[in-house]
This record gives C-alpha cells, structure tokens and sequence, in this order.
C-alpha cells in the first residue's frame, strides 16, 4: 500500500502522509454503447521514472467533487517536480490500465472528467492494449474544477479507438502532465454525445413562479 496524499492552495501543491486504499480491480462492460470508468478502478498501474524522478497514478482524495471513492493523480515521488511526456508515452510514462469488454466492433470515443490547475497540469494520453491511436492526447480546457474533455487543447477533434471485433480489451491511460488529476473515463458509440453539463438543459436553469392571490386584500368577497 502506498501511502501518499496531497492538497492543493491555489498552485501550490504540499505532501500530507495518510494511507491510500489500494486500486481497486474491475472489470466493465459496454452497455447500450457506453462504458462508464471510475478512475480509481483500474486492473493494473505502471509507475515510470522520468528525469530521475518516479511518477505514478496515485489515488487520492484531496480535491472535493470527485465520484466513487476518489481518483488517480499524475504524482512524482519529488513534490517540487513537474513534467511533460511529449513522445513515446507509451514505454516512457506512467500508466494506468482497465480491462473492458466490448459488445460489438466499431469506434468508441473517449471522455475524460480531470481536475488541473492550469494548462501544465492538463494532458494525458489514451490508448487500447499498449498502442495509442493517431489522435490519442486530451486536455481539460478548463482548470481549478473538475471538467470533461475529449480532445486536445489544439484541435477539435475527437479523440477515439477503434475496436476491431467484440470482446475483451485493455484501455490504456498515460500521464502527459504530471499533478493532473482523473476521476472518470467514459468510452461512447456515440460522436454526438457528451457528458458535460448543458447549460440550457432545464434543469440547470433557474425556474421562477409567481404565486398571486386572486382575492384582494384575501377577501373572498372581491
């Protein structure tokens, strides 16, 4: 059991020791075409030295909103370090894995919900059973809240895999920053769909009544 923990002030980062649970293992399938990933939940982690530093997704629960039980932090061993894994992420970064089964072959697009602090702490690489799609990089656009992103912060593409039949399959995700933190994943059929919140969704608006009192005065006479 690893026991580390984090809290963040602002963009100053500090180390507290607790103990955190160990992972989790899971296993999930595709359901009406959509897998839901807690983050914290994954079948196998690969920590990786960079620079002369060890990085590993770490499950923490520092940053409050996240789902589950926690989620999994980019964490170098040196809290003073940050870095960028720009190439061969997939030998050189650290790694966290999920075993998935698929019902059918075909495209699925992948969702992040992360949590940076700015646009050094954003990035983190997919990929399916060790190899990374051409487009595989996401970024969260959005910092100091938890958010969902599927894309790189310089294109509109969409980031997806491609599963060439049904079965069982390991999704791979590589830190690209470190201290980036990841609570969810998502894999959709749908290139459509969306996990944000829609701000005009009704729900999400503010909805007001007027409630008027047809007697004047409350005299029923009127």
């Amino acid at each position: 059991m690893v026991c580390w923990r984090k809290f963040r002030t602002g963009l100053l980062c500090a180390l507290v020791i607790i103990c955190a649970a160990a992972s989790a293992l899971a296993q999930v399938t595709e359901t009406n075409g959509m897998v839901r990933i807690e983050a914290e939940s994954s079948t196998n982690r690969i920590s990786r030295t960079i620079g002369g530093v060890g990085y590993s997704w770490t499950n923490d629960t520092a940053t409050p909103g996240f789902s589950g039980t926690g989620y999994i932090e980019a964490f170098p061993n040196n809290e003073t370090s940050t870095t960028t894994v720009a190439t061969n992420w997939q030998t050189t970064s650290p790694q966290a894995d999920y075993t998935v089964t698929f019902s059918n072959a075909g495209t699925s697009y992948v969702w992040i919900r992360g949590y940076a602090g700015d646009a050094s702490s954003a990035g983190a690489y997919i990929g399916l059973n060790g190899a990374s799609p051409a487009n595989a990089r996401i970024d969260l656009q959005q910092f100091n809240a938890w958010s969902w992103a599927n894309t790189a912060a310089t294109t509109n593409a969409p980031v997806s895999i491609s599963i060439p039949a049904a079965g069982t399959y390991t999704l791979n995700l590589w830190m690209r920053d470190a201290w980036l933190d990841i609570d969810r994943i998502l894999l959709t059929r749908n290139p459509n769909f969306s996990p944000a919140p829609d701000p005009n969704f009704w729900r999400n608006q503010n909805i007001y009544q007027i409630i008027t009192d047809r007697f004047f005065d409350g005299d029923s006479s009127n």
